[in-house]
């Protein structure tokens, strides 16, 4: 089989896992090969309870339809807002290697897989079209690239988008009986992709290498059908849902809306073959034809066609006469809106949205976490799952980019890959709060507790349990506390003076916790070390006086009648 494109091979294949049951997990079409003797196709189809879509192009093709809606579309644009953002510096993601092991990865090497990043980073444009890319991710659940190489460098040249709709993942099986038993026992997988320009619905296309592309996929995968499904996908049903009671809703106000008339036509002893004749009269005498056009803007004399929202014209014969009488319009309006609400609700909780995000009724308060609602929580948590799952398309591209520049070796690539973190700037105020009012807390229970140091629990299990450090953060704390105090000793000893230093104590106070009591002999010995060296300074400070210092003082002294100093 011929594949367009690339493969990256390792030294060592990977061992063949052959078991009774397939790779339950796969988004992908599925062909079933027996011993070798031909390929059966198993397409993908899906059942949904309000449409039924006939294939993965289908189901696209309505996950664009519902971006549209201004409902759903300020959801996914609060959505893509939060999670991708950018720092100080304009960088949206980090590569964080710290977690990678000394042993299997060293340190000196670091700096060349971050310049493998850096060059992916800048051939996507990511700075540009992140924000895009993650929307078109979460709108239709599937992001593809093609990886274009130059030949002759060896280099990434482009990573050109692909539509999803034009391609589709084969995951290709084979099946072998066994000898004893009988069973079917699943012996191998191929996966490639296969290109069609006219849709994916069949798998007649250009075969390609996986290797070749770049895939991110939601995650959200039909357990009957094997088909990737996009997060906008349970909203499908409360969208048609408000869609209905909004047209309904629509109509009634349209109708319901003008104030209408009954006019009640005298019409005597009309035969009634002419009563429809003069009815018609009458109404062509007194009603009004005017009409606008709210294309042209022109107010055109022109016949309109007679419907429920004009006047009625009723004939009589009770002799009474021609009357009038009005009709109340529709007033009851509350229900209605309050119908419309509870659906467009119920359409943003499908899309794990608060609604207090979308309502501009209300404000965003800066204030205390404990004033952060539930669904703030779990929409962090929510967008910290999207990008876990969004940012693995970017590890993928990293891969080929070490791999093609020589840094890496498959081998080592699948030794490092679960320790590779790909950090997103952050920009939610809400975690930040929260954050800052644990570390409050846990500062005012450290307070509490410093009467504790140095009888029962010592200054590292204090760190480690109450502020949550780990034994290594701990110790480069320590370091940077010694080396700010060697750095600007004067500043260390301000804070001993004002007590708001304690030697790597904690909380407040005028001492160290590991004190010695005043009244003690080592106490004693102390300060008279330091009385002593008081006096040693003042004696230092006056040997370094010169002589016409002590000349001018002693003149001024015996202008007072005080001692001539040169005699001491």
């Amino acid at each position: 089989m011929n594949l367009f494109g690339f493969s990256i091979t390792r030294s060592t294949p990977k061992p063949t896992a052959i078991s009774f049951t397939a790779d339950t997990i796969s988004d992908g079409v599925t062909l079933e090969s027996r011993n070798g003797l031909g390929l059966g196709y198993a397409a993908n189809t899906i059942l949904d309870l309000d449409t039924s879509f006939a294939n993965d192009e289908a189901l696209i093709f309505k996950y664009r339809e519902l971006s549209l809606y201004s409902e759903i579309d300020s959801a996914i644009q609060e959505i893509v807002s939060e999670a991708i953002s950018d720092d100080i510096d304009g960088n949206i993601i980090l590569l964080d290697l710290s977690n990678v092991p000394e042993d299997i990865i060293p340190t000196s090497i670091h700096s060349s897989i971050q310049k493998c990043f850096d060059r992916m980073s800048a051939t996507m444009k990511l700075k540009t079209n992140c924000s895009e890319f993650f929307r078109r991710w979460y709108t239709e659940g599937r992001l593809y690239f093609h990886i274009i190489i130059d030949p002759n460098t060896n280099k990434v040249l482009e990573y050109r988008y692909i539509d999803p709709v034009k391609i589709q993942k084969v995951n290709e099986v084979t099946k072998e009986l066994h000898p004893v038993t009988g069973v079917e026992l699943f012996t191998g997988t191929k996966e490639y992709y296969v290109y069609a320009e006219n849709g994916s619905a069949t798998i007649q296309g250009v075969r390609i290498a996986d290797d070749t592309i770049l895939a991110s996929t939601s995650g959200l995968i039909d357990g009957n059908t094997k088909s990737i499904l996009s997060y906008l996908h349970k909203a499908i049903r409360p969208a048609n849902q408000l869609r209905m009671i909004e047209d309904a809703n629509l109509i009634y106000f349209l109708s319901r809306a003008p104030e209408r008339r009954v006019f009640e036509i005298e019409v005597g002893d009309l035969p009634a073959t002419k009563v429809d004749a003069y009815i018609k009269n009458i109404m062509d005498q007194h009603r009004n034809k005017s009409s606008y056009d709210s294309v042209t803007g022109e107010q055109k004399e022109t016949k309109r066609f007679f419907s429920m929202l004009e006047d009625f014209w009723m004939p009589m014969r009770d002799g009474k006469g021609t009357k009038i009488t009005p009709l109340a319009g529709g007033t009851q309006l509350t229900q209605q809106l309050e119908s419309i609400n509870y659906f467009r609700q119920k359409l943003y909780k499908s899309l794990n949205i608060p609604v207090s995000r979308i309502d501009t009724a209300n404000q965003f308060n800066v204030g205390r976490a404990t004033e952060i609602t539930r669904d703030e929580v779990k929409f962090s948590k929510f967008i910290s799952s999207l990008r876990r799952k969004f940012g693995t398309i970017f590890l993928d591209a990293l891969r080929v980019e070490c791999i093609l520049s020589g840094v890496l070796s498959p081998e080592d690539w699948d030794q490092i890959e679960e320790y590779i973190n790909i950090d997103f700037a952050k920009d939610n105020h809400f975690s930040e709060l929260k954050e800052l009012e644990v570390l409050e807390t846990r500062l005012d229970i450290l307070g509490k507790a410093k009467d504790l140091q140095g009888q029962y629990y010592s200054k590292e299990t204090l760190s480690t349990t109450i502020l949550g450090m780990t034994e290594d953060e701990y110790i480069e704390e320590q370091e940077k506390i010694k080396r700010e105090k060697e750095e600007n000793p004067e500043q260390d000893m301000e804070n001993q003076e004002d007590g708001s230093d304690f030697n790597g104590g904690f909380g407040g106070g005028s001492s160290n916790f590991d004190f010695t009591p005043p009244d003690s002999e080592e106490g004693l010995d102390q300060d008279n070390q330091e009385v002593e060296g008081n006096s040693l300074e003042d004696n230092d400070l006056n040997d370094i006086e010169n002589e016409d210092d002590i000349n001018n003082k002693n003149i001024e002294n015996q202008n007072l009648g005080l001692p001539d100093l040169s005699r001491n």
